[in-house]
């Protein structure tokens, strides 16, 4: 669980998020936010459907719960990831 779920969730969200701020501050959504957003989402949503496969990957198989899983997958990806997207909700 900890090692998929949470950390793309939260990376869906903050991009949702900054297409929200970019429609705020902006007053439209831009295509690059929109396919960022899209093909982002899409790779989440591939990840969370085929979620079984990550049980034979080397950091489950062989290095098992440490700092990686708790800080890597729960902090780096979602907010490291979504920077694309923070990058086109504040610069035009």
């Amino acid at each position: 669980f900890c090692e998929l779920r949470p950390g793309l969730i939260g990376w869906t969200l903050l991009n949702l998020g900054c297409a929200v701020k970019e429609r705020e501050v902006k007053g439209y959504t831009s295509l690059a936010m929109l396919l960022v957003n899209l093909s982002q989402g899409l790779y989440v949503w591939d990840a969370c459907y085929h979620e079984e496969a990550i049980l034979t990957t080397m950091d489950v198989t062989t290095d098992g719960f440490g700092f990686m899983l708790a800080f890597g997958d729960l902090a780096w990806v979602p907010f490291t990831y979504s920077i694309p997207a923070r990058y086109l909700a504040t610069h035009d």
